[in-house]
This record gives structure tokens, sequence and C-alpha cells, in this order.
């Protein structure tokens, strides 16, 4: 295989540069009537411990009163921002409660009062004097700044560049497009690899600015139409990144499924879209496909992004033309490699994926596909370089904040400064730090169960080889890891969910994979009774042609597996990711969930 440098030089590709720097835990709820479940990893229900009373030093709220008037607000304060209400909305359940209470008592009904007994003010209102002089102190506050994230359009408005159609619209380099057939192309063999600067960006757009101000016509100079104030605290390309979630889920992705439908007929559709409809996830990924593929316009972004990086090769690779289907093996990989790369080589070879997908994308497509959307994959692998992983630098999690920032502000005036005061607040009235879960069994089960009567016999045998003595077991239908929660066959017989696949390290450290049938304790230790899947004839390689170099990661990434009526004990430390596999034929196609908790 030769090395990227080698590949960059014959190819005249740029060489990619590092750079130094820079559930509840104990249930979960469940519909009884449609099986759909509910996980509780994520819920917020109230908890009157979250309010640290331990330095309450207030009043009574009413005469003999066990409760503090402070304990009291903050408590309210907390149920009243969880549930979003507005500053007259809670003065009026304020209000309510007062009159509810003995008389007489010390409970505040105006907003000021309460911020004044729980130990704050509106921001919007604060003045911060010095102790010691008592004069209005200006402070001087430095932030430090990461990254720049949006979409194209807004990115273009906001730092006064060309859209994304237009002739020198990369930020990244000065490639420039080429206008053909009423479409502005970027052609893989015109590019060019010089990177633009910060300094340069600046000097172009001043001279720009120069121009208006001279009363003459602006224009734009290689794309650039003016100074951007955001050039003050951002260093111009390196930390103007591309979002992943529009680049290739809502945009490449789509256009590749609207190329591929003419190319499948009805039979192929009938049966990708029942792969669709039934197909199962982890519980926490909250996915489920209620459109078919040929309605790929209703998807949503989390839909595009499982497709890529889980079921899409497995689904289509028997079903489009074998050249497609390879071809899309290559973007399947590339994604998955960026999305959470686990060494620096699958980021190098990421970078050579690309590459040869664009050269070779209008020998499959025409050279329709080569517009600015392509072109910007080149960019990604610096781009994991310089700022991690595409799935933590996403829009995924920056908009699922904005669903919840949002509902912070009411009305239409002052919607930031509403935003700030109801956070700051929110901190006042539930201070305790965040703790992090112990890892631990939920859900304990009897071994005489009747639900464990199918795997009983093997399991005890299984023990009895593992152990001695089996005093003391206790069986778990569930495992909560710190941050990950692993299910049983068991659990998930009753729900739609697939949490009970995973791969896992054995004894000589090879990858594994198979189900988990149940989970035990045994002196404080957890262990997995899994059900081992095994490797078959055929890899991933006997169904699409890739280059030679890559057919290793291809079978890595997908591998191909049977189910066995072997079990094994496997310790939950050796647990390596959660898996989502898609059956085909007599056997099927696994896939690591290498990030669980990627927001969606």
């Amino acid at each position: 295989m030769e090395s990227h440098k080698e590949n960059a030089q014959k190819y005249d590709t740029p060489e990619i540069i590092q750079h130094e720097h820079d559930e509840l835990l104990y249930s979960d709820n469940f519909n009884s009537t449609n099986d759909i479940y509910i996980s509780s990893d994520d819920d917020t229900d109230y908890n009157e411990d979250f309010v640290d009373t331990s330095h309450d030093s207030s009043s009574p709220l009413y005469e003999n009163s066990n409760i503090s008037v402070k304990t009291a607000a903050s408590r309210i304060m907390s149920v009243a921002i969880e549930f979003n209400l507005s500053k007259n909305v809670i003065e009026r359940v304020f209000k309510i409660i007062k009159t509810l209470l003995p008389i007489p008592n010390h409970l505040p009904t105006t907003h000021s009062s309460i911020l004044k007994l729980i130990g704050t003010k509106s921001i919007s209102s604060s003045k911060f004097y010095c102790n010691s002089c008592l004069k209005l102190c200006v402070f001087s506050i430095s932030v430090r700044t990461q990254l720049f994230l949006a979409d194209l359009p807004a990115k273009a408005l906001f730092w006064k560049t060309i859209n994304y159609n237009g002739y020198n619209a990369c930020a990244h380099c000065l490639s420039e497009g080429i206008y053909k057939n009423r479409q502005l192309l970027y052609p893989y063999s015109k590019n060019s690899y010089r990177q633009r600067t910060h300094t340069e960006f600046l000097a172009t757009a001043q001279a720009i600015d120069y121009r208006i101000c001279s009363g003459k016509k602006g224009g734009s100079i290689d794309g650039i139409k003016g100074k951007s104030p955001l050039l003050k605290i951002f260093e111009y390309p390196k930390q103007v990144i591309i979002d992943y979630m529009h680049l290739c889920c809502l945009g490449h992705m789509s256009s590749l499924i609207e190329r591929w439908l003419p190319m499948l007929d009805n039979l192929a559709l009938d049966d990708i879209n029942s792969k669709l409809y039934s197909q199962r996830f982890s519980h926490n990924m909250h996915v489920k496909f209620n459109y078919s593929l040929n309605l790929y316009s209703d998807w949503k972004a989390k839909h595009f992004r499982t497709f890529i990086l889980f079921i899409g090769l497995p689904y289509v690779i028997t079903r489009l033309p074998s050249l497609v289907a390879s071809h899309f093996s290559l973007y399947s990989m590339f994604i998955k490699l960026l999305h959470c790369p686990t060494s620096m080589d699958e980021i190098i070879l990421a970078d050579k994926i690309i590459h040869y997908y664009c050269q070779t994308a209008p020998q499959i497509y025409g050279e329709t596909i080569e517009l600015f959307s392509l072109h910007a994959h080149l960019h990604l692998p610096q781009q994991v370089l310089t700022h991690g992983a595409l799935c933590f630098t996403s829009a995924f999690c920056f908009e699922s904040v904005i669903r919840h920032i949002k509902k912070k502000a009411h009305g239409t005036r002052e919607l930031a400064t509403q935003i700030a005061d109801w956070i700051h607040v929110g901190t006042i009235t539930n201070p305790s730090p965040v703790q992090l879960p112990i890892p631990m069994g939920i859900n304990d089960i009897d071994i005489n169960d009747s639900s464990f009567d199918t795997y009983r016999h093997n399991f005890v045998s299984a023990l009895h080889e593992f152990i001695q003595d089996d005093n003391g077991i206790i069986l778990y239908l569930r495992f909560k890891n710190t941050f990950v929660t692993y299910h049983s066959i068991l659990y998930d017989l009753r729900f739609n969910c697939s949490s009970y696949i995973v791969s896992y390290k054995d004894a000589d450290c090879s990858i594994q994979y198979g189900g988990i049938v149940i989970f035990f304790k045994y002196k404080e230790n957890y262990y997995g009774y899994v059900q081992k899947y095994a490797s078959t004839e055929k890899n991933i390689n006997d169904y699409v042609s890739v280059p030679i170099e890559l057919k290793e990661k291809l079978n890595e990434i997908f591998p191909i597996r049977r189910k066995t009526q072997s079990y094994a004990i496997v310790p939950v430390n050796s647990i390596h990711h959660k898996c989502i596999q898609v059956e085909h034929q007599d056997h099927m196609f696994l896939s690591e969930i290498r990030l669980d908790y990627e927001h969606d």
C-alpha cells in the first residue's frame, strides 16, 4: 500500500497536516399497548435532592414549618424552569400556592423578590462593584474560540463571502468553479490545492472594503465580498469548519439517493423499504423509518446519518448495479472512519478514500455530480485532525441544544437576555454538580423465571465451568456502564429495539460478535452470557469491488456473521461497542456503533 505522501504526489493531491495544538438507573418505562421502548436514560423528572439546603439560614415558610422559605421558593422555581414557565405565570403560581399555605406565611410572590430570596438577580439589571472601593468597575473577559459552525448559506452571510454556488465558494482552498450546462462544477482534475490563509483573506477583505469606501463597486475577489467582524476572533479558514450534518447527510447522501432511484426496479424498492420499516436499532438512537426510500425528501438528518453509517450499504449492496454499490461503499467507509476515528491511520486512510471517491465519481454518475458539495468533502480529513471527530463538531448536538434553549425565551423582546436569565436562575436553584453513574446491573431476575427457560440449562453448565460456587450469583436484564446502557435478549423480547448485539474482545484481544442473553454479578464483578456469532465463508468484498488496500478495513467495518448455538461468558469490561445488524439470506451484516451518545 502506497504511503499517503506517495499517493499525494502521484495524484497531485495535498498531504494532510497534523497540527500540534490544539436512566434513571433502576427502571424503564414502556407502552404496553404497542411495545414501544421509552428509555429512561434521559429522564429529567424533578428530584428534591437536587436542591442543596445545607447552607440555608432563611426563616421558616410559616410558623412551625419544617421547610424554610428559601428552600420552598427554590423547589418551586426548579419545577417552573423545568416546564419553561414565563415570569408572569411563575408569579401567578407563587400567588396561588401562597393562598393555600397557612396564614401568615413568607412565600414571595413577585419575580424580583423570588430571585432576591434565592440569592440572585436578573442579569440584565446586575451591576458589579469592587468590594474595597465601592466603585463601578469594568471587567475584561477573555474568550477563547474553537470553531465557527453553520450551514453554507449562513456561513457566506456571516463571513461576507459568495454563496456555495459561486466560482470561489471553497473556504479552504482557491479551487475555482467552472460554469457548464447551467451548473457550476468543481471538477476534481481542476482542483487547486493552494490553501487560503488568514492573512491573505484579511488583506483581500480590506481591499474590498476600501474599494467600496472609495465609491466604487465592491464585487468580490477570490470569493470574498468584504471584511467580516468575525475575523477579529476566529482564524480563517482553520476555525471555519464544515458541518457534516448539512454537507453529507442532508446534502450529498440525498443527492445519491435521487440518482439511485431510476436504477431500482419496483421489486428492489419494495425489498429495501420493507427492511427500512422493520429495522431494529439501539434503544437510545430514536430513529424510526416511517418514510420509504423514494420519499427520502421527508427524512430527517438522523435518518440519512443512520443510512450512511450503518444500514445503507447492506441494503443496496445486491440491489444497485455492482459498480454503483462499490462506489457507495467507499463513501460509507469514509464517513464511518471520520465520524469517530480510532487512530491516526484511519484519518489518513479516509483522506485517500475521499480523493479516490471524488476522482471516480464522474465515471459513475456523470460530471453533474461534481458540485461544490462534493469538492468540500476533500477538506474533512484535515478538519478532523484539527478539531476532532465529525460526531463532536456537527450541528446535530447544537440543534439539539437550540431546541431546549429556545424554550427559555417568552414573547419577542430581549430574547438573548431572557435565555441568559433563566439559565442563570436554573444554575442557582439546581447547584448540585453532575455525578457520573456507577456501573451496575439493572432489573434483577430470578434464575427460575419462565423467560429464561430456553437458556437456563446451557447457562448453568457454562457457569459451573466458570466458577465453583454459584451461590450469590445475581442475574440482571440490563447493565448500565458510565455512559452506555446494554440490554439483554430477554429484555428486548418485548420491545422493538435491539440493544443486546455487541462486539467484544476475547482472550487473544481479537474482536468477536454476539448477542447478550443475560448479565450476572459474581463477587462484585459483572459478566455477560453471550450467544456467539461466527464468521462465514462470505465477506463484504464478495459483493463489492474496491482497491485491494481498502478490503481489510471494509471487512472490519461491515463484518458478515451468522448466529450459532455456542455461548461464552464475557466480562463486561471486554465489551467493545453495541452493533446494528441487517439480516441478509442466511447471514447478517453488522456495524459497530462507535459513539453511542451523539445527539439526534
